[in-house]
């Protein structure tokens, strides 16, 4: 089963979440070299399998969860 939201976010979009978190500025450069052939564009998992076999869903965003991450990396500091 893939367990995911089934909602799609651009790295870009995951990155200004991140640096909303912080007060730092942070100089953002892409690496075109860094880019493979093989990269997906598109990659949107699909739950509604384990949702009907179980009647999962998710119980927090995102977005909490991005923050979650960046304070659980804080207090690690």
């Amino acid at each position: 089963y893939n367990i995911c939201t089934g909602k799609m976010w651009k790295i870009s979009e995951v990155l200004d979440m991140l640096l909303a978190l912080t007060e730092k500025k942070i100089e953002i450069r892409e690496d075109k070299s860094k880019i493979r052939p093989s990269d997906v564009k598109i990659l949107l998992g699909d739950s509604s399998k384990f949702r009907a076999k179980t009647g999962w869903k998710p119980e927090f965003t995102f977005e909490r969860t991005l923050k979650d991450v960046i304070d659980n990396w804080r207090q690690r500091v």
